[in-house]
């Protein structure tokens, strides 16, 4: 699945250590199928925004709120130093059948523009975005 969306001011929360994390774009993922298997994810910033980007996958389904009591629950299996790389980033994750919410971030918070998340695995996967309610 392909999602073209946007990091605004309202929505652009930056990392894990902002305080405005929670508000970033965040999607259920729901992975069928037996046994674990691979779920890609792929992030690009389109036109001219620049900015270095991130991804980070939960257990649940739920939108994530309070970042420090829900902790990450899947490892990607990228070295730790690319977990924000400038424009593009990419995972994969070994997962088995289950819910997943999968939040995309900028670094920086109030960093705004338009990217492109793709979402793809062996097994048929259902993603939706989770609205955000303060």
């Amino acid at each position: 699945q392909t999602f073209m969306n946007r990091w605004d001011i309202p929505t652009a929360g930056g990392s894990l250590n902002s305080a405005q994390w929670d508000v970033n774009p965040q999607f259920k993922v729901q992975v069928t199928g037996a046994g674990p298997q691979v779920v890609f994810v792929k992030v690009e910033i389109k036109g001219d925004a620049k900015a270095a980007v991130g991804l980070h996958l939960f257990q649940g389904g739920a939108r994530c709120h309070q970042r420090n009591s829900q902790g990450l629950m899947i490892k990607p299996q990228l070295p730790a130093e690319a977990k924000y790389t400038h424009s593009f980033a990419w995972r994969e994750y070994v997962v088995g059948a289950g819910s997943y919410t999968l939040v995309a971030s900028t670094f920086q918070p109030g960093q705004t523009g338009e990217y492109c998340m793709t979402i793809r695995a062996k097994n048929p996967i259902f993603a939706s975005m989770i609205p955000y309610a303060p």
